[in-house]
C-alpha cells in the first residue's frame, strides 16, 4: 500500500502504475544508503554508547543499506543445510568447537545515519519502516530507544512520532545482532548472512489514517459479475475524537473510474482507536486476475486528503474433488523454488535480479513461485501480480536442526508471529494463491496454532509438508514417480489437493525425471495439482574484493560447518545465466505442443487454461541433410484453451 498527500502527486509517480519501483511520495522518505558502520565479532566488543547523539563516529566506515555486511568485507558467509551454525542448546547462541563461532559467536552491526525530516511532516504521525533485518535488532532514534524486532524476512514498524523532530537534523541508530533465539527457526538451507538487508524508510501519515486496508473478491453465478469486498480499518492516533469518512475509487485495467463510492461512521473514533469499516461493489463482466490475463484494478483510498493506493485482482480459488480451479478453470502449478539470493549482494537482492527472475520464467513456462523459505522481498510480489505468476507464500519458519521445537509450547508464539506478519503484509496480492506455513520443521501443536491464526485473516488454502494432516493439502518433498503415483492414488486421501513442494531436484532425483512427473500429473492423475522445482538459482557467492565472475559455494569462505556445493541446485546460475536445465523445463512446462496428424496435417494443442493462440505465430522450417530449405511464419488459428 503507498500512501501519497493528493492525487496528483499519487497519479504522477510511475509506481501507482508499477508498484515494485520506488515510490515518489512527499509522505514517505527513503532511509536507504550510505549509513555509518562498525562490525564486532562478539557482542562484548560492540561499542555500547554508539546511539548516544555525542558519540563520534569520525573514523567508522560506511556500509550500504541494505546489504549484507558478510558481501561487503565482514565477517564469513556460512553455508549450512540442516546443522544449526552454532551450538543446538535453544533458545541460547553458545559456541560449538571448531565452527566459524569460535572466532565471530555472535557478531553485532552497529549502523547510524542523520536524517532531514521534513517540516511539513509537523503535526503527523510518524514510522520507521524495516522490510527486513537479519536476525534481530535495537532500535534508537535522538539517543532514545524505540524498540527491538527479530523475525529476519519480515517487515517491522515503528511508530517514532514522539522521538523525531521534524525540520531538523535527526538520527537514527540500529544494533543488529547476527544471531537471535529466532535463529533456531531460520535454520533454512542457505548462506547465512547479517544485516539489515531490505529497504527502510519513514512515511508521514496523518492522526486519523488508514491503518489497514483487506481486499477480496467475491461472484454470483458464474463470473459475469464481480464483487471487491474491503475491510478498512482506520486509526485516530490524535488527541481529539473525530468522525470518520473515506472515500473509495476502483479504477479498471484500462485507467478509467469504474466505481465510487463513501463509508464512515458518525459516532466519533477516540484517541488510539481503530475502526472497521465494511464495502463492496459490484462489477459487470470484470476483467479477471489469473497467471495467463493478469488484469489489474486500482484501489485507492481517501482519508483526510492523504490516500492510499494498492493493486487488485478479480479472481475466485476452489478445490474441486482435489483438483484447484481459479476462475472456474483448472489450473497446474508449474513451479519452482526461488531463494532471495545474488552472487554480488547476498541476500539483498537487487530490483533488476528480482524482474530478471520473473521474466525468465515467464519466458520458459514457470507459472508459480513457491518463497522457500520465508516472505520473500514485497517488491517481487508486485512484480508477479503484474506479469502474472502463482505464488505459494512461505512464512519465515524451518527449525530444521532441531524438531521438538514444534511441540513446545514456549515457541508457540514466535511460530504464530511469523505467520501473522506474513499475511498481513501479503493478503492483497492476487498472485498468492497459498499460503505455507513453513518448510521442514516437523509436526506440532505450534503448526495447530498456526493455522488457526491464519484462518482469521484469511480464507486461502494452507501448505505444509512437514505435517499434511494440519494442512488443506497433501503434500511431499522427492518422492520418485512411482510413488508419487501411489499417493495420488490413496482412496482415503482423494478430494485433498496433492502438491510436490519440492521435486526434480537440480542435484538429486534429477531434472531428467521431470517430463515422467508431468505426463502422469497432467493426463492422468486424479488430485495432483503441480509441483516446484528445487530450485531456482545457484546460491553460489562472490568473495568481497574479487572479480564478480568468480563465484564459490560453502566452505569457500573457511566456513563451518557447511555443505560443499549443494548451494548450487538452481536450474540457472548465480548470475540468472541460462542452462541446459532451463531449456527442459521449459520443454516439459510448454503450453503448446505438436503432433503429427492424418493427410498430411499437424495437430497443435493449446494447454492453456485461459488464453487462446491467436496472438501466437508457428516459426517453422524444412531441414534436408541438416540443411534448411524452407522456413517461415504461420500465424495461428484461433485455438482456445484447451482445444486443438
Amino acid at each position: 500500500m503507498l500512501l501519497y498527500a493528493s492525487e496528483s502527486e499519487m497519479k504522477a509517480d510511475p509506481a501507482y502504475d508499477k508498484p515494485w519501483l520506488a515510490p515518489k511520495s512527499s509522505l514517505r522518505l527513503s532511509l536507504n544508503g550510505q549509513w555509518k558502520f562498525n562490525w564486532s565479532p562478539k557482542p562484548a566488543d560492540r561499542p555500547k554508547d554508539f546511539y548516544k547523539p555525542g558519540f563520534d563516529v569520525s573514523q567508522w566506515k560506511e556500509i550500504p543499506v541494505p546489504s549484507c555486511w558478510e558481501m561487503q568485507g565482514y565477517g564469513t558467509p556460512i553455508y549450512t543445510n540442516v546443522t544449526y551454525p552454532f551450538r543446538n542448546q535453544p533458545p541460547f547462541i553458545t559456541v560449538q568447537e571448531g565452527y566459524t563461532v569460535e572466532k565471530e559467536p555472535n557478531a553485532v552491526g552497529s549502523y547510524r545515519r542523520t536524517i532531514n525530516v521534513p517540516a511539513e511532516w509537523e503535526g503527523r504521525e510518524i514510522y520507521l519502516h524495516f522490510n527486513g533485518i537479519y536476525s534481530a535488532a535495537y532500535v534508537w532514534v535522538n539517543g532514545k530507544k524505540v524498540g527491538y524486532t527479530q523475525g529476519a524476512n519480515n517487515d517491522t514498524e515503528f511508530d517514532v512520532t514522539k522521538y523525531l523532530k521534524p525540520g531538523t537534523e535527526n538520527l537514527v541508530c540500529v544494533e543488529v545482532y547476527r544471531w537471535s533465539d529466532g535463529s533456531y527457526i531460520e535454520d533454512q538451507d542457505m548462506f547465512r548472512m547479517s544485516g539489515i538487508h531490505r529497504e527502510v524508510y519513514l512515511e508521514a501519515r496523518q492522526k486519523i489514517h488508514t491503518h489497514d486496508v483487506y481486499l477480496t473478491s467475491s461472484f454470483g453465478r458464474g463470473m459475469q459479475r464481480g464483487r471487491m469486498n474491503m475491510q478498512l480499518e482506520v486509526k485516530n492516533s490524535g488527541a481529539k475524537a473525530q468522525s470518520i469518512k473515506a472515500e473509495v475509487e476502483l479504477i479498471g485495467p484500462d485507467g478509467k473510474v469504474v466505481q465510487t463510492a463513501i463509508v464512515g461512521q458518525t459516532e466519533p473514533l477516540k484517541k488510539g482507536e481503530t475502526a472497521k469499516l465494511v464495502l463492496s461493489m459490484d462489477v459487470n463482466n470484470p476483467q479477471l486476475w489469473t497467471a495467463e490475463t493478469p488484469n489489474l484494478y486500482t484501489v485507492n483510498v481517501n482519508v483526510g486528503g492523504d490516500i492510499s493506493t494498492q493493486k487488485f485482482g478479480f479472481r475466485k480459488i476452489e478445490n474441486r474433488d482435489g483438483r484447484i480451479y481459479i476462475n472456474n478453470k483448472r489450473v497446474l502449478f508449474k513451479g519452482t523454488n526461488r531463494h532471495d539470493t545474488h552472487p554480488v549482494y547476498g541476500k539483498a537482492v537487487p530490483l533488476e535480479s528480482m524482474e530478471r527472475d520473473v521474466l525468465l520464467m515467464k519466458q520458459f513456462n514457470v507459472n508459480t513461485i513457491r518463497t522457500s523459505h520465508y516472505p520473500n522481498d514485497p517488491r517481487l510480489y508486485a512484480l508477479c501480480d503484474y506479469y502474472g505468476i502463482y505464488m505459494m507464500d512461505e512464512a519465515d519458519l524451518e527449525c530444521h536442526g532441531n524438531h521438538k521445537l514444534s511441540r513446545m509450547a514456549s515457541w508457540q508464539a514466535q511460530y504464530v508471529d511469523r505467520q501473522v506478519r506474513m499475511v498481513l503484509r501479503d493478503r492483497n496480492h492476487p498472485a498468492i494463491i497459498f499460503w505455507s506455513m513453513g518448510n521442514e520443521s516437523g509436526g506440532g501443536d505450534n503448526f495447530v496454532a498456526c493455522k488457526k491464526a491464519i484462518q482469521e485473516l484469511d480464507s486461502r488454502f494452507i501448505h505444509y509438508e512437514g505435517m499434511n494432516e494440519v494442512a488443506d493439502m497433501d503434500s511431499r518433498m522427492y518422492p520418485s514417480v512411482q510413488s508419487a503415483m501411489q499417493t495420488d492414488r490413496d482412496e482415503s486421501k482423494q478430494g485433498r489437493p496433492f502438491f510436490l513442494c519440492e521435486y526434480a531436484h537440480a542435484m538429486g532425483n534429477a531434472i531428467g525425471n521431470l517430463k515422467e512427473y508431468w505426463d502422469y500429473i497432467e493426463f492422468e492423475s486424479k488430485r495432483m495439482i503441480g509441483g516446484c522445482i528445487w530450485d531456482w538459482v545457484d546460491q553460489s557467492l562472490c568473495k568481497w574484493g574479487e572479480p564478480t565472475d568468480r563465484m564459490y559455494y560453502g566452505g569457500a569462505f573457511g566456513d563451518y560447518p557447511n555443505d560443499g556445493d549443494f548451494s548450487c541446485n538452481g536450474i540457472v546460475t548465480a548470475d540468472r545465466q541460462i542452462t541446459p536445465k532451463i531449456w527442459e523445463v521449459k520443454a516439459v512446462y510448454q503450453y503448446v505442443d505438436f503432433a503429427p496428424a492424418v493427410n498430411n496435417k499437424l495437430r497443435i494443442r493449446n494447454r492453456y487454461a485461459f488464453i487462446s493462440l491467436d496472438d501466437f505465430q508457428l516459426h517453422y522450417s524444412l531441414l534436408r541433410d541438416g540443411q534448411t530449405i524452407k522456413s517461415g511464419i504461420v500465424s495461428l488459428p484461433t485455438i482456445e484453451a484447451g482445444d486443438s
